[in-house]
């Protein structure tokens, strides 16, 4: 299943805000990382860039976590990718 990157940020983080980047659009939010000693507001997420450099990738400018799409998903589910990619429907919040 593709997921779909934008409307999985969207949808997963509700209360994130947008923020127009040098770089497309970023969606700050709290930072995912179970070891982030000040997690409030301190991450950001490129929601889409043309540019591969900074193409969906994410840092927390309070902990340093960073990476690509993948990095995210393995983080924030605390699976490994290919188990992420095979149970992302059952994964996602939905919501009403």
């Amino acid at each position: 299943m593709e997921i779909k990157w934008k409307e999985f940020l969207l949808q997963e983080f509700p209360k994130g805000e947008i923020i127009h980047g040098k770089h497309g659009k970023e969606l700050n939010i709290d930072c995912i990382s179970p070891d982030c000693p000040s997690p409030k507001d301190h991450m950001f997420v490129n929601m889409g860039s043309d540019n591969p450099k900074h193409d969906k990738r994410f840092i927390c400018h309070r902990c340093g976590v960073s990476g690509n799409h993948k990095a995210f998903l393995t983080i924030y589910y605390a699976l490994p990718y290919d188990e992420v990619v095979k149970k992302i429907s059952q994964l996602l919040v939905k919501l009403p």
